[in-house]
């Protein structure tokens, strides 16, 4: 028996877009956390890998964009702040959250794609994380 769901993205009036089955594709996703940023960008937490997903708007795979994150061994809420452009992510044994800033203005003010590593890894960013308790 599979314990996998796809998110399942629907247009306005509820036509089905696409379904995300998680990276690779069709690897039995647990998704338990989602939201969306700035540049349209999907995030969705899963709780098979305990990554932080990011696709586009179509359902595209981009990055990982957080692997394990410090002191966040089971992510499992996401909110994003459209002010601060932070990502404040929830764990669920530790009762921890940790804050991420990835967009800055600059990102958010323009319609392109911000630049992903070329191996799909995990985004690479010089802002630490704060650490709430």
């Amino acid at each position: 028996m599979s314990w996998s769901s796809p998110v399942v993205v629907t247009e306005r009036g509820g036509r089905h877009r696409f379904s995300y089955t998680g990276h690779p594709p069709k690897s039995e996703l647990l998704p338990n956390g989602i939201c969306t940023d700035a540049l349209s960008h999907i995030l969705v937490c899963d709780r098979r890998t305990k990554t932080v997903q990011m696709i586009n708007k179509d359902g595209q795979f981009l990055s990982n964009l957080l692997i394990r994150p410090p002191g966040i061994f089971y992510p499992r809420r996401l909110s994003y702040d459209v002010n601060t452009h932070c990502l404040w992510i929830g764990s669920y044994h530790s009762n921890k959250i940790c804050v991420y800033r990835y967009i800055t203005r600059r990102d958010s003010q323009t319609v392109e794609e911000p630049a992903h590593r070329p191996d799909g890894d995990s985004f690479s960013s010089q802002t630490s994380a704060w650490e709430y308790r």
